[in-house]
């Protein structure tokens, strides 16, 4: 039941937050966002890192290797980019 975000941006120009349009390449800065372990009264973090490789899922899907720190609640949050 924790693992939901509803997120309402209200007054935010479009262009704030959009779908980078550049390639992702290694040694580009990178921020993760989530909710590691989370708890009432408990802050998100914001982790900087790298992008450190690339590879191609079993499927085929690209996948992104990054330095950040992927704690137990915040697999699947956002990651942004310069």
């Amino acid at each position: 039941i924790l693992d939901l975000a509803v997120l309402s941006l209200k007054s935010v120009p479009e262009t704030r937050f959009m779908a980078s349009t550049r390639q992702i390449k290694i040694g580009d800065k990178i921020w993760l966002a989530g909710f590691p372990s989370w708890g009432r009264g408990h802050s998100g973090i914001v982790e900087p890192g790298l992008v450190t490789g690339s590879f191609n899922d079993v499927d085929g899907s690209p996948r992104l290797l990054i330095n950040a720190n992927i704690a137990s609640g915040n697999s699947g949050g956002p990651v942004f980019d310069e």
